[in-house]
């Protein structure tokens, strides 16, 4: 007798698990040589900070089971990437990088009268000196803070210095010793300004009051003032004003900006400034008036002398030489003067001098003391004629 058998074939369990050992699927009583089937949804693994993955095959790779087996899920991964806006103050530049990559170099920020300080993320400072480490894209903003400058000006021989900061909206360029000095006069201000390599200029208002400084460095501002009263004694000086794109004129006469300009001819003047584009950016008329050391209706008991003056000076109705000519006789003498563009100013004066007078009398009296003796003598003589002898 032979034992006769009937055959099983051996079942066994299948598990599909993901790369954290989580099962996706359990199959259960699978046939000993089958090929197993994953009949799930395709597998996934969540991006990290540095890498996002993708689904490629299992491991081990599916074959002809033999017992319990276990597949687990294989993925590629592909680094992850960032962007970082570096929002520079002429241009944003966009840059990519990786997790724990380094910010490798990065070109410090400039911008005109400001000093960078750092790089700020949603405020708060970042070292790009380390790693990137944040898990999304970022804007960067570069901090500055506003450099100090130094204002150096002189007004009617008064120095002063301001410090300003380049964010300045309006400098005030006043101080307590100028505000006297404004009361009567007008300024007329200039400063540089740099703009793509070229030097202009921009008029300060007569409060002082500049506008916002779009040029840094440690400047030298020239003013020119002007009286209110449009009255000025002897001569108007005007400084230098090399450097400045601006045409000065005096009566339609370009000035030299290179030399100290000083107008000296007695009269009615005009002063103009343009601009580089011949705008005119101020205009006022003034009056250079005589000195000539003495006012109308004054009285003298000495010689006058008449200081020599820039303009035409008549005397009593004749014109003179002021430098070589004085009045020493006399009574009231009028003197004209007559400058240019229209201007005449007349005086009234007095020289009385009382030795004069007394020369006078005593040249009286002896003028009639002689006449006396002329006529005794004439009278003596015709009596010797009459009654003399041979």
């Amino acid at each position: 007798y032979v034992a006769v058998y009937s055959t099983t074939t051996n079942k066994y369990t299948v598990l599909w698990k993901n790369h954290d050992d989580s099962i996706l699927e359990n199959d259960h009583n699978v046939p000993y040589g089958t090929i197993p089937e994953y009949n799930g949804a395709t597998p996934i693994r969540n991006s990290d900070e540095k890498y996002s993955y993708l689904f490629t095959n299992w491991n081990p790779d599916p074959s002809a089971i033999k017992g319990n087996t276990e597949f687990t899920a294989n993925y590629s991964r592909t680094l992850i990437d960032y962007k970082i806006l570096f929002m520079y103050p002429e241009k944003p530049v966009e840059k990519t990088i990786h997790y724990e990559d380094k910010f490798g170099d990065i070109e410090e920020p400039k911008r005109t009268g400001y000093r960078f300080l750092n790089w700020t993320y949603n405020d708060e400072v970042v070292d790009i000196s380390g790693e990137f480490l944040f898990t999304e894209d970022i804007t960067l903003y570069p901090k500055f803070e506003a450099i100090e400058y130094t204002l150096t000006y002189t007004i009617d021989d008064i120095d002063e210095e301001i410090k300003v900061n380049f964010d300045t909206e309006n400098v005030d360029l006043k101080t307590e010793r100028l505000n006297k000095f404004l009361e009567n006069n007008i300024i007329l201000g200039f400063y540089e300004v740099l703009e793509e390599g070229k030097i202009g200029t921009i008029v300060a208002k007569n409060d002082l009051i500049i506008p916002k400084m779009n040029y840094p460095r440690n400047m030298m501002l020239g003013f020119v003032s002007i009286s209110k009263e449009n009255l000025f004694i002897t001569s108007l000086n005007i400084p230098r004003t090399e450097g400045y794109n601006v045409e000065i004129s005096i009566d339609d006469n370009v000035v030299d900006k290179s030399k100290d300009v000083k107008i000296e001819d007695i009269g009615n003047h005009n002063i103009l400034i343009k601009d580089e584009n011949g705008v005119e950016l101020y205009s006022s008329d003034f009056v250079v008036k005589e000195d000539l050391g003495f006012e109308s209706e004054e009285e003298f008991d000495e010689p006058i002398t008449i200081n020599s003056v820039y303009a035409k000076v008549f005397v009593d109705g004749k014109e003179i030489d002021p430098a070589n000519f004085r009045i020493d006789k006399n009574g009231t003498h009028t003197i004209k003067v007559v400058g240019v563009n229209g201007y005449e100013n007349t005086y009234s004066i007095t020289y009385n001098n009382a030795n004069i007078k007394k020369s006078l009398w005593l040249i009286g009296i002896s003028s009639i003391a002689l006449i006396i003796f002329a006529i005794l003598l004439a009278l003596g003589r015709r009596r010797v004629v009459k009654y003399g002898s041979d």
